[in-house]
């Protein structure tokens, strides 16, 4: 709030470029962009909490447990979390998630530093991913392009990230170096 009205005292006496107009017009942009993101926001938490409570996280958990190999699993949990970071916000999909595959990772020998690691930047990744990729929406909202438009700009880049997510996931060294281990 005082960042607000300080801006508002420099733009109106110091620099003379605010009026009326350009204030209402900021307040009218602001509203609209809020309003789509949370309602985007609103959607995809109430997405997990249907999928919570319909024990969806838990079964395809114990799906995974199913797998024999170590790499199988790892590939099938980045695949699960890049899928649920299009459709979840990432604060909801990790409380649900993490005390869910944690244990799974551990079993397999990974570090629970390298797990927070792999899952914030799987999410991060289906954060921006299309169909649902909330980020679309920010960024179509705030540079008033169309999702589709920014949709296609982004895909090399998403293909650039996914093969950095391959080697944080089978390079541990990559993620541990930097706390010794």
């Amino acid at each position: 709030m005082v960042a607000i009205i300080y801006s508002l005292i420099i733009g109106v006496f110091v620099y003379k470029e605010l009026n009326l107009r350009t204030i209402y017009e900021a307040l009218r942009d602001t509203v609209l962009v809020n309003g789509q993101t949370t309602f985007l926001v609103g959607i995809s938490m109430s997405f997990a909490r249907f999928l919570t409570m319909s024990q969806v996280p838990t079964s395809l958990a114990k799906s995974i447990l199913n797998i024999n190999s170590p790499i199988a699993i790892l590939l099938a949990i980045n695949i699960f979390l890049l899928v649920v970071g299009c459709f979840i916000d990432n604060i909801s999909s990790t409380v649900i998630l993490t005390p869910i595959l944690l244990p799974i990772v551990v079993g397999i020998g990974m570090s629970p530093i390298q797990f927070g690691i792999l899952m914030t930047v799987n999410l991060a990744i289906g954060f921006i991913t299309p169909p649902y990729g909330c980020n679309l929406f920010f960024a179509s909202a705030i540079s008033n392009v169309s999702v589709t438009n920014i949709a296609k700009k982004i895909m090399p880049m998403i293909g650039v990230m996914l093969i950095v997510l391959m080697a944080i996931t089978f390079v541990p060294a990559l993620t541990m170096a930097i706390l010794g281990k």
